[in-house]
């Protein structure tokens, strides 16, 4: 998207309504039945854009420390 330096993500979770519940409860004598579902829906959107200079180079090999401790020594080309 844009020359590639943009992204757009979109996703949506329990689209279905998925996930309802159910209650029973006796108490007293009382019974009470109670049903419904979660507010378990979402939509959303993510919008990624990359800063910076796609020409750019890698940056430079850097050599470990263990790489110039055997160049001193003499022990590695």
């Amino acid at each position: 998207m844009l020359g590639d330096r943009a992204t757009l993500k979109i996703s949506a979770t329990d689209i279905f309504l998925t996930s309802p519940w159910k209650s029973i409860n006796t108490y007293a004598g009382i019974i009470s039945r109670v049903n419904g579902n979660w507010e378990s829906r979402q939509f959303r959107a993510a919008f990624t854009w990359r800063f910076g200079n796609k020409q750019m180079k890698n940056m430079r090999q850097r050599a470990a420390g263990s790489e110039s401790e055997q160049k001193r020594i003499g022990g590695g080309e």
